[in-house]
């Protein structure tokens, strides 16, 4: 689960399953768990949303 907030970076949840704290980046890198030491990889950059064409309708009968 990632959120964000200007002044704290993205929200992580340690992927360690004995951890499992939730934290900020505080727009660092690399990014660790501030509890355990654990370094937790970067999410993946989605692409752009595409926008399809827009589809001319005719009103008239």
């Amino acid at each position: 689960m990632l959120t964000t907030s200007a002044a704290h970076g993205v929200k992580y949840i340690c992927a360690d399953t004995t951890c499992a704290t939730r934290f900020y980046d505080m727009n660092k890198s690399p990014i660790a768990c501030p509890k355990c030491g654990k370094t937790v990889p970067a999410p993946a950059k989605k692409p752009a949303a595409r926008r399809g064409r827009r589809v001319e309708t005719s009103l008239n009968n």
